[in-house]
């Protein structure tokens, strides 16, 4: 397990992170206060396939608007699937 942890920090763990998302996010001028799901989208979904697997297994998994979903790991988080909502 050790090693795994090796190659996580590895990946990860650099410094700064916060400071290279804002000044990112200030290059494509997005406003910090007000950003949208697809402004945080491209470091959001760091995953493989990004987005389109994200809704693919949404759409799998055949949800409604009264089921209750909880994403362990699902990144930066908020208030707001990756489908708007709308599943």
């Amino acid at each position: 397990m050790a090693d795994g942890d090796a190659l996580v920090s590895k990946h990860y763990g650099f410094g700064g992170i916060m400071e290279k998302i804002e000044a990112g996010l200030n290059l494509a001028d997005k406003d910090i206060d007000s950003l949208t799901v697809d402004d945080l989208a491209p470091i959001d979904e760091f995953h493989t396939r990004g987005r389109e697997s994200t809704l693919e297994v949404a759409e799998l998994a055949n949800l409604n608007a009264s089921d209750l979903v909880l994403d362990v790991g699902c990144g930066l988080g908020g208030h707001r699937p990756a489908s708007g909502g709308s599943i």
